[in-house]
């Protein structure tokens, strides 16, 4: 009878072990909660990626055709002040056949254009759309734009927060509160247009004379404070 009187708290034993490795819970004192603020803007800064694509069944002569057209179209970029420029990708694949074999090979370039100024970039698109073809066109919002509307928001954010805080400090008859967590969010997301003018550009030449119209358009830009705080009775 002893020993079996001995076995109960043995088997207890892994029982408190297991308690004891729950989290403490969450002090009743201590509330979470979001501020957001948003505004609209407008896109001050146009995105245009262009490229060339043949095929051929001689690489060499292929990969020389390629170069010489972006060549020519960088060179072209490069002398409108207005826009930026750089080399995005360049590469080089096996064609197959319907029988699965390798009968010749396809190669592509890209080149990404930017500028603020929707009227010199528009030109530029003309005179080169007989050697590059759009691929997408993309409105978004400069750097520096960004950083200075976010800027004005961060300070807008913080006032809805300490508002919100004393709220539920008031109606909870706190004294005070202590701020615990506060993590500020950037939830903003460049909304490009993929591939908008693409169909365009298939459907009609681009004319060199005009280019294309752009427009830049309007987004909204978001920040939010997730923030938890503890009520103070004295």
């Amino acid at each position: 009878m002893k020993f079996n009187r001995l076995l109960l708290p043995l088997f207890l034993l892994p029982l408190t072990a297991s308690a004891n490795e729950l989290p403490p819970p969450q002090p009743t004192n201590e509330i979470t909660f979001s501020t957001e603020v948003e505004k609209e803007i407008v896109r001050d800064l146009m995105q245009v990626v262009m490229y060339v694509q043949e095929e051929g069944t001689d690489l060499h002569a292929l990969n020389q055709r390629i170069t010489k057209k972006l060549n020519e179209a960088l060179a072209l970029a490069k002398s409108e002040s207005a826009v930026r420029v750089e080399t995005r990708s360049r590469s080089t694949q096996v064609r197959y056949g319907n029988n699965g074999k390798q009968n010749g090979w396809v190669d592509r370039g890209e080149i990404v254009l930017e500028s603020q100024d929707s009227a010199a970039l528009s030109s530029l698109m003309g005179k080169i759309g007989d050697k590059l073809t759009i691929y997408s066109v993309n409105a978004l919002l400069s750097p520096q734009a960004l950083k200075n509307v976010e800027d004005e928001m961060l300070a807008d954010v913080l006032t809805k927060f300490k508002q919100k805080a004393e709220l539920i400090k008031t109606n909870l008859n706190a004294k005070g509160y202590q701020i615990i967590d506060l993590n500020i969010n950037n939830t903003n997301q460049q909304s490009p247009y993929p591939r908008m003018y693409a169909a365009m550009a298939e459907s009609r030449a681009l004319e060199k004379s005009s280019g294309m119209e752009l427009e830049a358009g309007k987004g909204t830009v978001k920040l939010r404070i997730d923030a938890r705080i503890r009520l103070q009775d004295n």
